[in-house]
């Protein structure tokens, strides 16, 4: 019996709604914080940093800088 890999979802499948929606509403590279996508989403900020986290650990986001300039910005091999 041989078993194979079952394939990896795409980045859009495994998303929120809230995550899909946002990322489907940025441009390339247009730059946010996360207070910005705390806002559009409804979501805390304790949230926020979490999603958004979880966005760039897929390669969707890319994080810039640290601490209160975090920018975050839509990586150019991001998912559309």
């Amino acid at each position: 019996m041989t078993l194979f890999r079952a394939p990896e979802p795409a980045a859009e499948a495994v998303l929120t709604g809230r995550q899909a929606e946002f990322v489907k509403s940025l441009k390339r590279e247009e730059e946010f914080k996360t207070a910005d996508y705390a806002t559009v989403t409804g979501v805390s900020q304790r949230q926020a940093r979490r999603d958004l986290a979880e966005l760039e650990d897929r390669g969707i986001v890319e994080r810039h800088g640290k601490g209160r300039a975090t920018l975050y910005r839509r990586s150019q091999g991001g998912a559309r």
